[in-house]
């Protein structure tokens, strides 16, 4: 992932096929390896940095990276901040079409729900039953 992000400091002209990859992209790119690799932590700062410099056009990533920042949260045991990401996420996912968003706010809810006794974990539970409805076996 170094070399990765090297390369990418060096590089100053993109061909047309990569012109999507900024640096918000490439950090991106990094959670997702550090949450594979188990490094929650890790994980959690790369998407916050890719949500923070996420171009406003790209609204479907910006769902998608606050779903699975909301999952790295969790994993790092931090089930109040996975929960209040997540109700970020949930907004965010009513306003786009995205099939992989939608699969990843639903393994939240389906992880939050190991957690009854903590509130924002029954409120994030409660708003992913009113926007998409209860989770199914098809859906789990």
């Amino acid at each position: 992932m170094f070399r990765a992000e090297q390369a990418f400091d060096r590089s100053r002209e993109q061909p047309d096929w990569v012109a999507y990859l900024d640096e918000a992209e490439l950090a991106a790119k990094i959670a997702f390896c550090r949450a594979a690799l188990g490094e929650p932590a890790w994980a959690v700062t790369s998407f916050e940095h890719a949500l923070a410099g996420q171009r406003v056009a790209y609204q479907r990533n910006q769902a998608l990276y606050s779903a699975y920042l909301a999952r790295a949260h969790l994993a790092n045991r931090e089930v109040e901040q996975a929960a209040n990401v997540g109700l970020g996420a949930l907004d965010l996912a009513e306003r786009v079409t995205s099939s992989r968003t939608r699969r990843q706010v639903g393994a939240l809810r389906r992880q939050l729900g190991h957690y009854p006794t903590v509130p924002g974990a029954r409120e994030y539970a409660e708003q992913y039953d009113i926007r998409f409805g209860p989770l199914t076996e098809a859906s789990a």
